[in-house]
């Protein structure tokens, strides 16, 4: 059920944009009252800005597939209104008697109802997003790079496609339509920013496979980057904001996730972006059993539940010890590497107990406003980002 404040938002707006087609209509019979028209609509923006916030309002509060039958209303009402009044408005353009400033307002009111239109069918595709998809096995690899074929011609010696994965091939059940809208839009981004140069990576790990699309773009500031899959959210110029969102969506109805990082944070003039995607493979895929244990050392350690996320997505069940103590007491696995996260006092700590031991790596890990930060105490160097692609292919 829609909570009382949305509907009342979508009656709201129904009959706003009624009355708006009803003054067109009345401006065509009166010439010469195009303000009439233009004051009618003023509140275009605001009407907008409404249906924006109630949204957002939802998606706080409830899952996005709860929009359903609220989405095909405003879907529904907004083209009609708008089917109607872009009429009159083109009928409104080719009038001869009307006057350069009148003849602005009225191309200002045909675009207005343009971009209206274009954000109701966003809106639809966010919802359709995440509905029931028609599954069938498809090779991730393939399909990048079918989707670089059939969408970036021209940008395609610029985009480098690597699978890493034993084999070559990763399959996955999934709609290869809905993954292909996730890459299109994950390079367009890419390439709206800047990005000379993208690089798509993927490999596999417990069943769960890793596509890692990085460029050279501008990248974000570390004060952007938690809200970039932010319903609405955009920092381009006439877009609705819903790109990011609808990949999002996808994803999570493979049953997957979608991480992003950016690279600014780094320093050293690094700068870029890094959509890491998680999906679940097919059990036909081929993989390479985990070469090390993940243990975690509570005592000090800042945002273990992130963490904790990031192992979750691919499917890593970490063993946790409280305290450094805890560790240096444990009996050691001989048969397995072991690498453990901890802060940098307990790492520190650690390093001297422990940390010329064979088969036992200690990363000290942080969190920053920009991400996870972690460095391998046994090597100076500049910090990484701590990221599922990091996981895999450095201590996995």
């Amino acid at each position: 059920m829609l909570d009382t404040g949305l509907l009342e938002l979508i009656v709201i707006s129904g009959c706003l944009l009624l009355a708006a087609a009803g003054l067109l209509a009345l401006s065509l019979r009166q010439r010469g009252k195009v303000r009439v028209l233009a004051a009618a609509l003023s509140g275009r923006e605001a009407l907008l800005a409404g249906l924006r916030e109630a949204y957002m309002d939802l998606e706080a509060t409830k899952p996005l597939c709860e929009l359903g039958q609220s989405t095909a209303f405003i879907n529904h009402e907004v083209k009609n209104y708008m089917m109607v009044i872009s009429g009159y408005a083109a009928l409104l353009q080719r009038s001869k008697s009307l006057t350069d400033k009148e003849r602005a307002m009225v191309d200002n009111i045909a675009q207005s109802t343009a971009a209206l239109q274009g954000f109701s069918r966003r809106v639809g595709e966010l919802y359709k997003s995440n509905a029931s998809h028609d599954e069938t096995e498809a090779e991730l690899t393939a399909l990048v790079r079918s989707c670089v074929n059939n969408n970036f011609i021209e940008q395609s010696a610029n985009i480098s496609v690597d699978c890493a994965a034993e084999g070559g091939a990763i399959l996955v059940d999934c709609s290869p339509n809905k993954l292909e809208k996730v890459f299109v839009n994950a390079l367009r981004n890419s390439f709206e920013a800047g990005a000379l140069n993208v690089s798509v990576k993927l490999t596999v790990h417990n069943y769960m496979a890793l596509i890692v699309i990085e460029d050279d773009g501008a990248g974000c500031n570390a004060a952007n980057l938690p809200i970039l899959l932010k319903t609405f959210y955009t920092s381009k110029p006439g877009s609705m904001g819903l790109g990011l969102c609808v990949m999002r969506s996808i994803i999570a109805a493979h049953g997957g996730n979608i991480s992003i990082y950016t690279k600014n944070v780094l320093g050293n003039s690094q700068h870029g972006m890094s959509v890491q995607i998680v999906l679940p493979a097919s059990k036909k895929t081929s993989y390479t059993p985990p070469r090390a244990e993940a243990l975690l050392v509570r005592e000090d350690l800042s945002d273990i539940d992130m963490i904790l996320g990031i192992l979750k997505n691919l499917k890593i069940i970490p063993r946790v010890a409280e305290t450094a103590k805890d560790l240096v007491a444990a009996p050691k696995n001989s048969s397995v590497e072991l690498t453990v996260l901890a802060s940098a006092k307990a790492a520190q700590a650690l390093k001297k107990e422990i940390g010329g031991d064979e088969g036992i790596r200690i990363f000290s890990i942080e969190k920053t406003a920009g991400g996870l930060m972690l460095v391998k105490n046994a090597a100076a160097g500049s910090a990484n980002l701590f990221t599922e692609e990091y996981v895999v292919r450095h201590f996995c």
